[in-house]
């Protein structure tokens, strides 16, 4: 097996996380090292050789995290949406952004580090709940806190926001407001309803520094690409270990 952090370990790992979904050429080799993958609780085994999952929350998964973040920034655009690469323009949108301004002034009073989660969709992939964390505060998201997380991080947050993948998708695209969701019911929120009531300004301005992000959602794919992106996302999560 090859451990984390070991040379062998980190040239497939840049391989897996660089090859870009969005080209033909990416997608076959994408497809090809994702033929007979298996996923076991301490290691992936890939094209015939085991890769050790660092622990969640350790230094090396930290770096590991980063490592992949990295390899996939230099992915021409569109990024995919919610992936490290996504978080890591989402949160430099926020705080330094044309619209970054605007947001301090209406989130100023803000307090509260707030989870998207994502419930469960099987037809993208997605087995399990999906959680995004954003540290804000006072106008601001912490350096390095709008990112994938784990349940048991998520559920340390002061709000979570609870909605199909599909809510969310139309939130993105503006077709559904946050606040309205919630105040009918169709999504709900773990946390002070009232106080998140008062930040409807704040919600709507990070909605639109989230469409100004140039991204691309898993169901735009091509149906060949969207195929290996449902394979590749339970290999991503399971060395991302969210």
């Amino acid at each position: 097996m090859y451990k984390a952090g070991s040379e062998e370990w980190i040239e497939k790992i840049k391989e897996f996380a660089g090859t870009n979904l969005m080209e033909d050429e990416g997608v076959k080799k994408l497809d090809k090292m994702l033929e007979d993958v298996e996923i076991h609780e301490e290691f992936v085994r890939l094209e015939g050789n085991d890769y050790e999952l660092p622990k969640y929350g350790t230094d090396e998964w930290a770096r590991a995290y980063d490592m992949i973040m990295d390899e996939r920034l230099k992915l021409p655009e569109p990024y995919l949406m919610v992936f490290p690469e996504w978080c890591y323009l989402f949160e430099k949108g926020i705080n330094e952004g044309p619209m970054s301004e605007e947001y301090k002034e209406v989130a100023k009073d803000w307090e509260g580090d707030v989870v998207l989660h994502i419930f469960p969709e099987e037809s993208i992939g997605l087995e399990k709940d999906f959680y995004i964390h954003m540290g804000l505060h006072h106008g601001e998201v912490r350096p390095k806190s709008l990112r994938m997380v784990n349940e048991e991080d998520a559920n340390r947050s002061a709000y979570m926001i609870h909605g199909t993948y599909d809510q969310w998708m139309k939130i993105s695209s503006g077709e559904l407001k946050i606040i309205k969701a919630l105040m009918k019911g169709e999504m709900t929120l773990t946390g002070d309803l009232k106080r998140m009531m008062k930040q409807a300004k704040a919600t709507r301005v990070l909605i639109d520094i989230q469409k100004s992000l140039p991204s691309i959602s898993p169901d735009e794919l091509g149906d060949e690409a969207f195929d290996v992106f449902k394979k590749f996302i339970k290999v991503f999560r399971a060395i991302a270990q969210i």
